[in-house]
């Protein structure tokens, strides 16, 4: 029985991610609905200021956003090298991104970071590329994205394929 039990969760652990990865797949989900979300861009990027925010530049607008849905190391923390230059090489690979702010944080404004889902040129939302390659954590906490389960199942993926912050467990 012993043996069983051990086989058992690992499957389950799969299985759901892959159901996780169908739902999504079926329902794709590339940009924000307008009434949720303040869209600004597109936008170019001034600057990767951390493993998880951007200075952007959308037309006269100018401001820090804060990649929603990310666990990311901080500054000095293991794997805050890596999480940066990760997001640093896909805004270099998007040239310019556009920016979903999320409802009720304001407008953008220099010095203050607004919580936001930031898409590429492609449509691919960055938080859930970065937690699909393993560079941070899905944060369940504030506030609410309408990627959530997107970012939930890159975060079962790269847990499943052991993708860096996973590839030591």
């Amino acid at each position: 029985m012993r043996r069983f039990g051990f086989f058992l969760f690992p499957a389950a652990v799969v299985l759901v991610a892959v159901l996780l990865v169908a739902r999504v797949t079926a329902f794709p989900r590339s940009e924000a609905p307008a009434s949720q979300s303040a869209r600004v861009g597109p936008c170019d990027v001034e600057f990767v200021t951390g493993a998880d925010s951007l200075d952007v530049r959308c037309d006269s607008q100018s401001g820090r956003v804060r990649l929603v849905g990310l666990d990311s190391p901080e500054r000095g923390a293991r794997g805050f090298e890596r999480a940066s230059a990760g997001l640093r090489s896909l805004v270099g690979a998007a040239g310019s991104v556009t920016v979903h702010l999320a409802p009720g944080v304001g407008a953008l404004e220099p010095g203050v970071a607004r919580a936001a889902d930031v898409y590429d040129g492609h449509g691919r939302n960055l938080s859930t590329e970065m937690i699909r390659r393993g560079w941070s954590r899905y944060r369940t906490l504030e506030p609410a994205s309408p990627q959530g389960p997107e970012l939930a199942a890159a975060e079962i993926e790269a847990r499943v394929q052991h993708r860096g912050v996973w590839a030591a467990r």
